[in-house]
C-alpha cells in the first residue's frame, strides 16, 4: 500500500533551548549607539550553526564564542526530549604537542558527520583526519603532500571519497588504503570538481564537489570537466614577496566552455573491478547540473543538463551498468530562465521522485513516477520553497523552509 505523502517545516532552531545558547533569561535591551557599532563586540550573539541529528531524540550544532570565521567554535549536543545540554568538543584532539607546548588540536568547525554520527572528518595539513567519538586522538587517513580536497563519507561510513590533484580518490576508514578512481587529471581535466564558471554560476549546496555516493557505498557518480578550450587569462597572486602567476582557465563572452561528461564508476569487493559508465556533452551547447542524486536502490543516477542560457532543461536518469544512454524523465522550460536544477528526491519505494519547479509562478515540490508521468503538486500556494527540502524516509515527510509567512524568512 502505497504511503499518503506529508509535509512539515522543520522546526530544529525552536528546539535549541536557551540554555544551550547560553542565554538562561532574555537579555536586557541595550540602546543602540554610535560606540555599539564601532565596537568590538557583535551587536547579535551568533546562532548554531552546522545542526545535525545524531539520533531520534539528540542533535548537534556548533556554537562560536564570538563572530567572524576566526571565532573559536565548539560543539554541542542537545536531548530535545530531556533538555539536557552537553558540551561534546571544543577541538579535535591530535597526538603530539606543539611548538608552543600544548597538546596539538584541530578546530572543530569545518569537520562533518559520518551517518552513523559516530566519527568526525576533518581536513587539516593538507590531509584528511578520522576522530572517533571515544578515541584519544584523531587517525590520519592520507598521508602525502599533495592537498587532498572535497572529502565525503560513504553512506556506510567504510570509506571517504576526496579529490587530488583533480583525480576522483577514495581511502579506507579502516585501513587507510586509497584506491584511485580516474586516471587523466590534470590542471585542463577536472574530475569530481568544478571549473570556475560552474563553481559561480551552478555550484550549490555542494560548493566546489561534483560528486555524490551511490545509497550502496560501491559507486560513485561524478562530474568530468575538460577545459583545454578555455582560454587561460592571467591572475596574479600579490602576497608573496615577489608575487606569483596563476593562470586561470576563464571564458570571456563567446568563448567556449569546459566540455563536461556525466560518468558512474563502481567496483566489487576490496576495491576490485572497477568500472565506469560515461555519457558526454557538447560544453559550446549545453551545461550539466553538477548534483546528482540516486535512485534508492543504487541502479541509477538522476542528473539535469541544460543549453547554455538555461531556458531549457532536461532531466534524466543514467544507469549504473550496461547501456550508456540516459533515460529522459522530464523537460522544463522558461522564457527565461530555469532557476531550479537541483537533483530530484527519490522516494523509499521506487515508486517516484519530487521534483522542485517554478512552472506555477512559485517554487514548488511536484510528484512523478519513474517513468517520468507527472502525478501533480505537492505543495502550492503564493509562496515558495527555500533551501533544499529534505525527505523523511521513515514517514514519508518532507521538510522545506519557505516564504508563506514571511517573505523576508
Amino acid at each position: 500500500m502505497r504511503r499518503a505523502l506529508s509535509i512539515a517545516v522543520p522546526a530544529l532552531l525552536a528546539l535549541v533551548s536557551s540554555s544551550a545558547l547560553g542565554t538562561d533569561a532574555p537579555p536586557r535591551r541595550k540602546v543602540l549607539t554610535l560606540e555599539r557599532v564601532h565596537a568590538a563586540e557583535p551587536l547579535v550573539e551568533p546562532g548554531p550553526t552546522g545542526l545535525r541529528w545524531r539520533d531520534a531524540t539528540r542533535f548537534t550544532y556548533l556554537k562560536r564564542d564570538g563572530s567572524g570565521p576566526k571565532a573559536p567554535a565548539s560543539l554541542w549536543e542537545e536531548d530535545v526530549v530531556t533538555g539536557k545540554v552537553t558540551k561534546i568538543l571544543e577541538a579535535i584532539p591530535v597526538e603530539g604537542t606543539g611548538k608552543d607546548g600544548k597538546p596539538r588540536t584541530f578546530p572543530i568547525a569545518g569537520a562533518q558527520w559520518n551517518e552513523a554520527a559516530t566519527a568526525l572528518l576533518v581536513t587539516a595539513e593538507n590531509d584528511i583526519w578520522l576522530f572517533a567519538l571515544g578515541e584519544k586522538a584523531a587517525r590520519r587517513l592520507t598521508n602525502d603532500e599533495a592537498e587532498e580536497e572535497l572529502p565525503l563519507f560513504s553512506p556506510d561510513g567504510t570509506r571517504v571519497a576526496f579529490v587530488k590533484g583533480n583525480d576522483l580518490w577514495f581511502v579506507e576508514t579502516a585501513t587507510g588504503n586509497a584506491t584511485r578512481l580516474t586516471t587523466d587529471g590534470s590542471p585542463a581535466v577536472l574530475n569530481g570538481r568544478l571549473d570556475w564558471v560552474y563553481e559561480e554560476e551552478l555550484a550549490g549546496r555542494n560548493g566546489g564537489r561534483a560528486f555524490e555516493w551511490a545509497p550502496d557505498s560501491s559507486a560513485l557518480a561524478f562530474l568530468r570537466l575538460d577545459q583545454s578550450r578555455v582560454p587561460e587569462y592571467p591572475l596574479v597572486d600579490f602576497l608573496p614577496a615577489n608575487g606569483k602567476l596563476m593562470p586561470q582557465h576563464y571564458p570571456k563572452p563567446g568563448d567556449p566552455n569546459s566540455t563536461p561528461s556525466v560518468r558512474v564508476v563502481s567496483w566489487g569487493p576490496g576495491g576490485s573491478g572497477l568500472a565506469t559508465n560515461a555519457v558526454g556533452f557538447d560544453g559550446d551547447t549545453l551545461l550539466v547540473g553538477p548534483a546528482f542524486s540516486w535512485t534508492p536502490d543504487s541502479s541509477a543516477v538522476a542528473f539535469a543538463k541544460m543549453n547554455r542560457t538555461q531556458t531549457e532543461l532536461e532531466l534524466s536518469l543514467l544507469p549504473r551498468s550496461g547501456s550508456a544512454v540516459p533515460r529522459s524523465l522530464l523537460k522544463e522550460t522558461s522564457a527565461s530562465w530555469v532557476n531550479s536544477h537541483e537533483p530530484p528526491l527519490f522516494l523509499p519505494d521506487g515508486s517516484g521522485f519530487l521534483w522542485l519547479s517554478e512552472r506555477s509562478g512559485f517554487l514548488h515540490l511536484w510528484r512523478y513516477r519513474m517513468d517520468g508521468t507527472l502525478v501533480g503538486p505537492v505543495t502550492t500556494g503564493e509562496w515558495a520553497i527555500e533551501g533544499d527540502p529534505k525527505l523523511d524516509a521513515g514517514s514519508g515527510t518532507v521538510f522545506f523552509t519557505s516564504t508563506a509567512k514571511d517573505p523576508s524568512s
